[in-house]
């Protein structure tokens, strides 16, 4: 009997240990996921005023050789 008490206990342990980890690791995967979203976002902001910058210097380059050409055609000299 108390040998079928004993193997109860240890099986019952050896479950509690198995629920714990899979605990842990949902936990863990939990953590994990909302980091890689808060990093996602993050760079996500981080990069917008890139790309808007960017569109804004193609629009300032093109707006140069437009002045360029226009000093080009009244015989301007060529300003650095």
């Amino acid at each position: 009997m108390e040998q079928l008490t004993r193997e109860k206990a240890i099986s019952e342990r050896d479950l509690a240990l198995k629920e714990l980890m899979i605990s842990k690791q949902g936990n863990f995967r939990k953590s994990t996921d909302y980091s890689f979203c808060l990093r996602h976002f993050f760079c996500t902001l981080d990069v917008q005023p890139l790309y808007f910058k960017k569109k804004s210097n193609v629009g300032l380059i093109q707006s140069n050789s437009e002045l360029e050409d226009t000093l080009k055609r009244l015989h301007y000299p060529r300003i650095s």
